[in-house]
């Protein structure tokens, strides 16, 4: 996979437009318009978003927790895909990504335990998600299938 862009701030909703419009641009020039463009934004901002939300102790003691989006490209048995790596600084915190969640959609929002459904979006709306805690820092792998490049021959 080869690194096409990339932004880094702290992680804070100060920043948060930045990291939206960031993941907007990236998204339209490798999805376009529609639903895979609004379904990788929608799972990189759940991302984000527990983030910031998880890293808020953190972040009033004093200690930056700095936010890292980067997107790659590449060919993997001979599919071409876009990756998002959304990395923190912030305290381990394993999603278990690799866990098919239940989450009963239909049941109404007050009978709903909290937590769960926004893991639940990231896993139903990308083509693939990893996780790994690697030098003290959460990565968060989100793959969106490419269509292939009709001049290529490999």
């Amino acid at each position: 996979m080869t690194q096409v862009a990339s932004i880094e701030a702290p992680a804070s909703m100060d920043h948060w437009d930045e990291f939206a419009d960031f993941i907007e641009q990236q998204s339209a020039v490798y999805l376009g318009t529609g639903k895979r463009n609004y379904s990788l934004r929608l799972a990189c901002e759940e991302i984000i978003s527990n983030i910031v939300r998880e890293t808020l102790d953190e972040q009033s003691q004093g200690q930056v927790v700095q936010l890292t989006i980067s997107t790659l490209l590449g060919v993997i048995n001979r599919e071409h895909w876009l990756q998002v790596l959304i990395q923190d600084n912030g305290p381990h915190f394993d999603p278990h990504l690799e866990v098919d969640r239940d989450v009963d959609v239909n049941q109404p929002l007050e009978n709903r335990r909290p937590g769960g459904l926004g893991l639940f979006l990231v896993q139903k709306s990308v083509d693939k998600v990893d996780y790994v805690w690697t030098d003290s820092r959460n990565c968060y792998l989100l793959w969106m299938r490419l269509a292939e490049p009709a001049n290529d021959e490999a």
